[in-house]
């Protein structure tokens, strides 16, 4: 039996998250300073003043990123929180979770990390993601969400029910083949008949 999560505590994804945020975003900070060693004869205020902007601003929004990012595993749900300016909070049930998946793309298998991928049963997308925690804590999330969805009592349709909807469509439509007519599907007898 997987070891539950505390239903009670919100944890946080890997520190490397935010590392990575900052290796992904350093592209755009060398392109505000590339202008710095194109042309010595250009003044160099404004790239210097747009990579300093890049530094007092991007950073730390990629801190408070990281920070206010948190998930909880509850035997109902999983939440997801995350936002710096408005604030979102996802609730994922437990029942209609189809998979959990874990990707590892190259900088996680190199700091032993993992991302992982909430898909509901209907969604065509992730229904939630967490970025990168620790490749042993995706693992757990994964077993902890398969021991909650066992342990869920299976909801069956009352005996009474299955019934009722057999005797309201009749004999019928319970007999395999009985809307063949000459061995044909309406649809098809209607094909031939328009020949």
């Amino acid at each position: 039996m997987a070891e539950p999560l505390p239903s009670e505590s919100f944890r946080r994804l890997h520190p490397v998250t935010f590392l990575q945020k900052l290796v992904v975003s350093l592209p755009g900070l060398i392109v505000l300073i590339l202008p710095l060693f194109r042309s010595a004869d250009k003044e160099p205020r404004i790239a210097l003043f747009f990579a300093g902007l890049y530094a007092l601003v991007v950073a730390p929004l990629m801190l408070a990123h990281y920070l206010r990012f948190r998930y909880r595993i509850t035997p109902e749900e999983i939440i997801i929180e995350s936002g710096v300016l408005t604030r979102r909070v996802r609730s994922i049930p437990v029942e209609r979770i189809h998979s959990v998946q874990i990707e590892r793309k190259l900088l996680s298998r190199l700091t032993n990390t993992a991302g992982v991928r909430i898909e509901t049963a209907g969604s065509g997308a992730a229904e939630g993601e967490l970025d990168l925690v620790s490749l042993d804590e995706a693992h757990r999330i994964r077993r902890v969400v398969q021991e909650y969805q066992r342990s869920r009592p299976a909801v069956s349709a009352p005996a009474d029910l299955v019934q009722r909807r057999h005797a309201a469509h009749g004999a019928a439509a319970r007999t395999p083949g009985a809307r063949r007519v000459l061995g044909l599907l309406p649809h098809q007898l209607a094909a031939h008949a328009a020949l």
